[in-house]
């Protein structure tokens, strides 16, 4: 059974429904979903999310909190909103084996029960990972997302999606800019619509987007993943990510033009080769599988020793140089990619803690000072006693 799958992601402004764009993604698990950054073409390259170009570039991350952030302000200002689909019977079945297995999830799990859990995984699978240990439920009983939520067909449900995080892949700029420099005439779009300037191209195809399904009321949750449950969900797959070489077969799991159709192409599989690797850091890799627009962001992957593996992820369908389109696909390395997701998602843990600690320590300095003022000398004949002043009227 295949417990990590493909997925589509669709972005739309509010006040302009009619034109939306969308490309494929991976679900996680718990209501995660990462894609490319071709989902956020529009907000980038808008003149208001400045700011947010500015600290992905400065700080390698942009990421949604409950506090006022950039990025909330951003999609905010851009009346910015998003959907997730996914196949609907490989989501049922998902949270099926989550509901079987939900004692097991109760179970603490110590290091050595963990790594015998990994070694019993479903090599059957996309990915060999137990989805049923990736999902916390809310309650006893599984919450199916009401009718108001999901937007259901026969083969795939719809569901509103938020931007958690946005993170820049350093080592892609430098092995894109090392290998197909711009000056030599490399394009990653050939459309009137995206044209910009080739500094902002490279950042575009060089970023990363991980989104969250939400409920649309407040009582009707699907699933709620924390800061840690999403670097237990990266830390897992990153286990299982295989590093590709030049001659080795691969499949793509995508969804050719995105949501325009997705009750037909949702979820295709196309395969072919690695083509080529960029032997400086394994940043980027070529492979002659064909795909198509939307296909942005879809999981690659290898058969290893009848295992299957994600190796890469599709950051452009199209490669173009001076005017001429070349039949190859441009991939990140899975593995370097969630290596970067784990840094920017621990990044800011220790951020979150070290503020909670310096809180803790503020509000422990204050009480110390208020109780050093509250101690008072009681006198008593030939000798002096202390004690804690409950009230200056005593």
């Amino acid at each position: 059974m295949m417990e990590a799958f493909g997925t589509i992601v669709e972005y739309c402004q509010e006040k302009n429904t009619a034109e939306s764009l969308s490309c494929s993604g991976i679900y996680m698990g718990k209501g995660v979903v990462l894609t490319h950054g071709t989902i956020v073409i529009d907000i980038l390259k808008d003149r208001r999310a400045q700011p947010l170009v500015q600290e992905l570039v400065l700080k390698g991350y942009t990421r949604n909190g409950n506090k006022a952030n950039v990025l909330n302000s951003v999609l905010q200002s851009t009346q910015s909103s998003f959907q997730v689909l996914l196949p609907a019977e490989q989501f049922a079945s998902s949270l099926e084996s989550a509901q079987a297995n939900k004692q097991c999830l109760n179970k603490p799990m110590n290091s050595k029960d963990y790594n015998n859990q990994m070694q019993k995984e479903n090599a059957g699978s996309l990915f060999p990972i137990r989805e049923q240990n990736n999902i916390f439920l809310n309650g006893s009983q599984i919450s199916w997302p009401s009718r108001s939520l999901q937007k259901a067909t026969s083969n795939y449900l719809s569901f509103p999606a938020s931007v958690d995080l946005m993170f820049f892949h350093p080592g892609i700029k430098k092995s894109i800019a090392s290998i197909m420099p711009a000056s030599d005439g490399w394009k990653f779009r050939e459309t009137a619509k995206y044209k910009y300037a080739a500094a902002l191209e490279t950042l575009i195809i060089s970023t990363f987007v991980l989104l969250k399904i939400i409920p649309e009321k407040s009582h009707d949750y699907i699933m709620e993943a924390s800061s840690q449950d999403v670097i237990y969900l990266t830390q897992k797959m990153l286990s299982f990510t295989g590093i590709s070489s030049k001659g080795m077969t691969v499949y793509v799991e995508s969804s050719p033009f995105g949501s325009l159709a997705p009750g037909v192409f949702l979820n295709s599989l196309s395969s072919g080769i690695i083509s080529n690797v960029d032997h400086i850091a394994a940043n980027i890799m070529f492979t002659d599988a064909r795909c198509i627009m939307g296909s942005e962001g879809a999981p690659v992957f290898t058969v290893i020793e009848g295992m299957k593996h994600l190796c890469g992820l599709v950051i452009s369908p199209f490669c173009w140089r001076d005017g001429e389109w070349l039949g190859l696909t441009l991939l990140a390395s899975a593995n370097q990619v969630l290596q970067t997701l784990l840094c920017s998602l621990k990044s800011e843990v220790d951020k979150e803690d070290r503020k909670a600690g310096q809180s803790l320590r503020h509000d422990k300095s204050i009480e110390i000072k208020h109780l050093g003022q509250s101690l008072d000398h009681i006198p008593r004949k030939e000798y002096l006693k202390s004690g804690l002043l409950l009230s200056h009227e005593s």
